[in-house]
C-alpha cells in the first residue's frame, strides 16, 4: 500500500469553522439578555361572549297558535296489509293445488314474501311516511 500520497497536514483537510465560532459568541446565554428589537411572542387568548342565537335552519319554527308536526304510515300500512292478506291466499291454494298449478302458485309465493320483505321494515316506512305541519 503506498501512503506517499497522503499529506501529512490535516488542518489543510479540515473546513474554517471561524465563521460559526464568531456567529456562537454573538447568542445571548440567558433569556433574559434577549435584545429589545425582537418583540415578544404572541399567544391566541380565549375571550367568552354571549351565546349566539339558532338562525331556525334546523328547527319547526313556532307561529302565534304553535306548529304541530303528524308522520301519518297508514298508507304503507295497508300496502303492507294487502301484501300479507295476498300471501294467505296463495297459501291456501297451495294446499289443494298439484302439478303446474302448484309449480306456479309456490313461484307467485316466492315473489310475494320477497316483496314483503322489502317493504315491511323500518327503513321503508321511513321513506314512504307522509308530514304533515299545522294543527
Amino acid at each position: 500500500m503506498d501512503i506517499s500520497g497522503i499529506s501529512q497536514n490535516r488542518t489543510a483537510m479540515t473546513p474554517d469553522i471561524s465563521p460559526v465560532k464568531k456567529a456562537e459568541e454573538n447568542i445571548p446565554e440567558k433569556e433574559n439578555e434577549i435584545p429589545e428589537q425582537q418583540p415578544a411572542k404572541k399567544f391566541d387568548e380565549y375571550v367568552e361572549s354571549e351565546k349566539d342565537k339558532p338562525i331556525g335552519l334546523y328547527s319547526v319554527p313556532e307561529d302565534e297558535s304553535g306548529e304541530k308536526c303528524t308522520a301519518d304510515t297508514d298508507k304503507v300500512d295497508s300496502e303492507i296489509k294487502i301484501i300479507k292478506e295476498k300471501a294467505e291466499e296463495i297459501q291456501r291454494k297451495l294446499k289443494y293445488a298439484s302439478g303446474e298449478e302448484k309449480f306456479r302458485l309456490e313461484k307467485q309465493l316466492r315473489a310475494v314474501n320477497a316483496e314483503l320483505v322489502q317493504k315491511d321494515n323500518d327503513s321503508y316506512r321511513r321513506q314512504n311516511t307522509i308530514f304533515t305541519m299545522g294543527e
